[in-house]
C-alpha cells in the first residue's frame, strides 16, 4: 500500500474509541483503507493488543470481502519487516485465514451451522440461489393474486384493471416484486409500509400540501433561487 497520511476526519474515525461509530463517505473516498487502518490499531495498541479473528467484519459482497483480506494481509506483510514484534504479526497472518471477514448472509449461514442442534436445524442445509428464489416469488406471488380475485374486492379489482389494462397482470406483478425488492432495503419493511398507507389515506386536497409536494416546492424554489 502506498504511504497514507489520513485527513482528520480519517483520522478520528481510525482512532475513535467512544463506543458506536457510524462513517458516511462516497464512493473512492478511502473507507477500505481506513477500515484496514482501524483495524491495524487495534492490533497493534500497546497496552491492549487484539487479534484479528476478535473482529466481525461484514461486507456486501464477497469479492469486497475478499478484497479487504487481500488489504489486510498486505499490511501485515509490510509490518512485519518492521515491527519490534515480528513474531505477533506472523500469528496475525497466520490468523486471517479465520478471520470473520464475510457477507452478512455468509455469517449468518455459519452462525446456524455451528448451532444446528439449538436451532432445530440440519447442519447440511442449503442456501437458496437468487434464480430458486424468484421463480418461489413469482409462484407465491400468483397465488396471492387469484386469492384475490376470487375475494374480487372493489380497491384490487380496480388497481387490476388500472395497471394490466385489462390485458393480463404481467404489468402488476412486476410492481408487486419491484415494490417487495425495495421493501427489503428498510430495516422493518411492515412498519414503513403502514406509514405510507396512512400518509396516502390522509391526502390534502391541495397536492402542495403532501409530503410529496412540499418537497416539489422546495426544490422548485431552490432552483428559482439559484437562477435569479
Amino acid at each position: 500500500m502506498p504511504e497514507f497520511n489520513p485527513t482528520p476526519a480519517q483520522y478520528l474515525a481510525i482512532h475513535d474509541r467512544g463506543g458506536e461509530l457510524l462513517v458516511s463517505a462516497a464512493a473512492g473516498s478511502g473507507k477500505t483503507r481506513v477500515l484496514v487502518e482501524r483495524l491495524m490499531s487495534y492490533i497493534l495498541d500497546g497496552e491492549n493488543p487484539t487479534d484479528i479473528t476478535d473482529f466481525l467484519v461484514i461486507t456486501f459482497t464477497r469479492a469486497a470481502a475478499e478484497q479487504l483480506r487481500g488489504r489486510i494481509g498486505e499490511e501485515l506483510t509490510k509490518l512485519e519487516r518492521t515491527s519490534a514484534e515480528p513474531g505477533r504479526i506472523r500469528r496475525q497472518m497466520a490468523l486471517l485465514r479465520r478471520a470473520q471477514i464475510c457477507t452478512i448472509d455468509s455469517f449468518c449461514v455459519s452462525l446456524l451451522r455451528e448451532n444446528a442442534a439449538l436451532t432445530g436445524l440440519d447442519p447440511d442445509f442449503a442456501l437458496c440461489d437468487e434464480q430458486r428464489a424468484s421463480e418461489l416469488k413469482a409462484a407465491a406471488l400468483e397465488t396471492v393474486l387469484e386469492e384475490a380475485y376470487e375475494r374480487s374486492e372493489p380497491d384490487f379489482i380496480a388497481l387490476a384493471d388500472s395497471v394490466g389494462a385489462g390485458r393480463d397482470d404481467s404489468r402488476l406483478q412486476e410492481l408487486i416484486l419491484e415494490l417487495h425488492e425495495k421493501l427489503q432495503s428498510h430495516s422493518r419493511p411492515e412498519r414503513w409500509a403502514a406509514e405510507q398507507r396512512r400518509d396516502l389515506s390522509e391526502l390534502p386536497t391541495d397536492a402542495a400540501d403532501t409530503l410529496w409536494g412540499r418537497e416539489l416546492v422546495d426544490e422548485a424554489i431552490g432552483k428559482l433561487r439559484y437562477w435569479l
